[in-house]
């Protein structure tokens, strides 16, 4: 496996070498601090979908290789999370849009906030929330990922067209 680049924060990916940089780094063969990342995607249980799928499977790998996870998601989708570190946010879905509770906003800025992320990645849509989700991350000084997934589905039923 080839080395991953560190990060600005100086914490390096899971895996990467050590070329002589960030303090706090282990060594040839260790990885330094770990990577934190914050994963807004689908939990299981009430669905059984590609998007929970991807979360799951993506976040699995993620924490294998090393990195610490915290895994936010809306308590519609269910409870079973890839990752123990959850936080469960609530919401109301109309068709495939999930409307943010109040407060919801000011919930996921103190959790970042403790966590302190270096990745934050968002599903988008997770929620309306996605952009502010984002702006949150920035001045948190986090690097952003969106993975934008859309519905499927044949041309005669409801969701095509």
């Amino acid at each position: 496996m080839g080395a991953w680049p560190s990060h600005a924060s100086g914490r390096r990916l899971p895996g990467a070498a050590h070329l002589g940089g960030p303090a706090g780094s282990q060594g040839a063969e260790g990885s330094g601090v770990a990577m934190r990342v914050a994963w807004f995607g689908h939990a299981g249980g009430r669905r059984a979908d590609g998007l929970t799928a991807y979360s799951d499977q993506t976040v699995t790998a993620l924490a294998g290789a090393g990195c610490e996870i915290r895994f936010f998601h809306h308590d519609l989708d269910g409870d079973r999370t890839p990752v123990v570190d959850a936080v469960s946010l609530e919401g109301v879905r109309f068709k495939t849009v999930t409307l943010p509770a109040p407060r919801t906003l000011a919930r996921i800025e103190r959790a970042l906030a403790d966590f302190r992320p270096d990745v934050v990645h968002c599903s988008v849509s997770v929620s309306l929330l996605d952009g502010a989700v984002a702006r949150v991350a920035r001045g948190l000084g986090a690097t952003t990922v969106a993975t934008c997934h859309l519905p499927y589905a044949p041309a005669q039923s409801a969701r095509g067209g």
